[in-house]
């Protein structure tokens, strides 16, 4: 297989994995809707967020194996990250 070849086939992966998180994400945005607008956070505040549900992921994947429960932390952090990332590039 080429290198482009490759390269296609892991982009594709890429994609569905982000198609599938997509869904979830929205879910755990539409949770957390009553933590007010995260533009108000600091980035200190929003990384603290970011560092326990880094946590919290850790914390489900080291019981007893519910995959639910593990594809939400991950979530979680995407979302995290993402909130971050969103401020950093609003210049905040």
């Amino acid at each position: 297989m080429s290198h482009n070849q490759r390269l296609t086939s892991h982009l594709k992966r890429a994609e569905l994995a982000l198609g599938n998180m997509r869904e979830v994400q929205i879910e755990k945005f539409a949770e957390r809707y009553y933590h007010g607008d995260w533009h108000e956070m600091t980035i200190s505040d929003l990384q603290a967020q970011l560092i326990q549900e880094v946590g919290e992921l850790a914390q489900a994947l080291r019981r007893p194996w519910n995959k639910e429960e593990c594809i939400r932390e991950c979530a979680d952090v995407a979302n995290y990250a993402t909130i971050i990332a969103d401020v950093i590039r609003q210049g905040k």
